[in-house]
């Protein structure tokens, strides 16, 4: 016979945590789940950038600078570059056009438009209307030969002294180089070859000078005398060569310049007249 139900006993001790049962099946999400799951995240925001200025030219060989803004265009913000290493300008006379107060001097360009770490530092010269200009690595050569050597060359050039190696420019490279002489529409550089008073007499007339003096240009063609002005006087002779690719017929002019070469025809002097010093300006682009 079942007796009488005995009081509640107290609570025992907790027991330690089972372990974790085994995962369920995957389960299905509704469409009407999904869409009152919460709003849909927007899309991830991106860093202002700034867009870089760009110097652009114009079918009638006029060129304008586009604007650069900073962030959003309808906050209606400029902001130009300084010339900089790290903000550099297009050209020299974009730089010109954006800070009309600045002297002539040393700043960086970027005629590319890429990454700011491959500037140039170049000298602009905006009292002569914002040129770009760049220095030779060696400002002064001696172009020497030995007139008993039997050679069947007549033009002894430069680049025969340094095994082959021709005129290079501080800091700038092919592509760098490229992207100038598409920007600008003028380029010139000056040379002064610095000779004796018989050097001089030898070489004769303007006319003959310009047959006796031989520049190679950048592209590997030779520059013609229709480029070259040349002034002779006080034991000096100035070169000057100027390429002005705003015209179709001479678009290519502009692939000559920088001078990577100089040679000189012997056969215009005499046996003991066998050197020269030649001062080489910087390649400037306009």
């Amino acid at each position: 016979m079942k007796g009488l139900q005995g009081d509640r006993g107290d609570k025992g001790v907790k027991g330690r945590r089972g372990p974790p049962g085994k995962p369920g099946a995957v389960g299905h999400r509704s469409t009407t789940q999904r869409q009152q799951s919460g709003p849909k995240p927007g899309p991830r925001s991106e860093p202002t950038r700034t867009k870089r200025p760009r110097t652009e030219r114009q079918d009638d060989g006029r060129r304008h600078v586009s604007k650069r803004w900073s962030g959003d265009e309808a906050d209606g913000l400029l902001n130009w570059p300084q010339g900089t290493k790290d903000d550099p300008a297009t050209t020299c006379y974009e730089l010109g056009l954006m800070h009309s107060h600045l002297k002539d001097g040393y700043f960086y360009i970027d005629p590319n438009q890429g990454c700011p770490c491959d500037a140039v530092k170049v000298y602009c010269n905006f009292t002569a209307g914002g040129s770009t200009c760049i220095d030779p690595v060696y400002s002064q050569i001696q172009i020497s030969w030995r007139p008993k050597d039997k050679s069947n060359l007549s033009v002894h050039w430069f680049s025969q002294q340094r095994a082959g190696k021709k005129l290079e420019y501080s800091g700038v490279d092919v592509v760098q180089l490229r992207f100038m002489q598409f920007h600008s529409l003028t380029s010139f550089q000056h040379m002064t070859i610095r000779c004796t008073s018989s050097q001089a007499r030898l070489l004769g007339t303007v006319n003959s000078i310009k047959g006796s003096i031989h520049l190679l240009g950048d592209s590997g063609n030779e520059i013609g005398s229709r480029l070259t002005t040349v002034v002779s006087g006080d034991g000096e002779i100035v070169v000057v060569v100027k390429a002005q690719g705003n015209v179709e017929q001479h678009q290519q002019d502009k692939e000559l310049l920088p001078v990577r070469d100089f040679g000189v025809d012997t056969r215009s002097l005499s046996a003991l007249e066998s050197e020269f010093t030649v001062d080489i300006g910087p390649i400037c682009f306009l």
